[in-house]
């Protein structure tokens, strides 16, 4: 689980240095993080960061890890009802998709999930790192393929084709938005933060968009 700041004084040095990590390659980038400013802010001895992790990219890999198994944890409980789509009926796998909808979507929109899980997923989006792949393989691509995989299933199309990508690229944009450009969306609704209401009523907006993109809205 990942947690704030306040929880550090209960942790070990080594997740205290992992938490300090994460917050400041996310914010500052891996060239624009010293391991100096990552032992200040986790108050632990610079020595340690040899000790534990082999050193400064070490440390960013281990982070970059906490975090992917982190968001891994949190989609896990719909993840593992996506198997064998084939089997499914068409109605069972928009139910499935839905539910992946809502799961991320309540994930990405929660108001305790720290932004430095957006800014660092963000960042290895922008400018790639060799830690990209740990956040692919280790979540990314489970994420993204359970959705592929139901997508491809209901277009009852092959899953390599581009259309898949492109499709599914798109509907789980609709969630991401609403964390990238969260500041000016609740200044448009005059809120300070996201209230359960407007997450429902986001979550059933894109169901309803995802539906219009599939083209099921005559069927479901």
């Amino acid at each position: 689980m990942i947690h704030s700041d306040k929880n550090k004084h209960s942790k070990s040095a080594q997740d205290k240095l992992l938490f300090a990590a994460l917050e400041l390659f996310a914010k500052n980038g891996f060239d624009g993080t010293s391991t100096r400013e990552i032992c200040k802010k986790a108050g632990v001895n610079i020595s340690l960061i040899p000790y534990y992790f082999g050193g400064k990219e070490g440390l960013f890999h281990a982070s970059v890890k906490m975090l992917a198994e982190f968001v891994l944890e949190q989609m896990n409980p719909v993840l593992q009802k996506i198997d064998n789509v084939q089997n499914n009926t068409k109605k069972e796998n928009i139910l499935l998709l839905h539910s992946l909808i809502e799961r991320f979507a309540e994930f990405i929109l929660n108001v305790n999930l720290p932004k430095t899980v957006i800014l660092l997923i963000i960042r290895e989006q922008l400018e790639p790192s060799p830690a990209f792949e740990i956040l692919y393989n280790t979540t990314m691509k489970h994420v993204y393929g359970a959705f592929k995989k139901l997508v491809a299933a209901i277009l009852n199309i092959d899953e390599s084709e581009p259309e898949v990508t492109y499709r599914t690229t798109t509907i789980a944009g609709q969630m991401l938005s609403f964390r990238i450009v969260k500041q000016a969306t609740l200044r448009s609704l005059g809120k300070d933060e996201y209230t359960n209401e407007d997450i429902r009523a986001i979550k059933q907006i894109i169901i309803s968009n995802t539906n219009a993109i599939l083209k099921l809205d005559g069927e479901f």
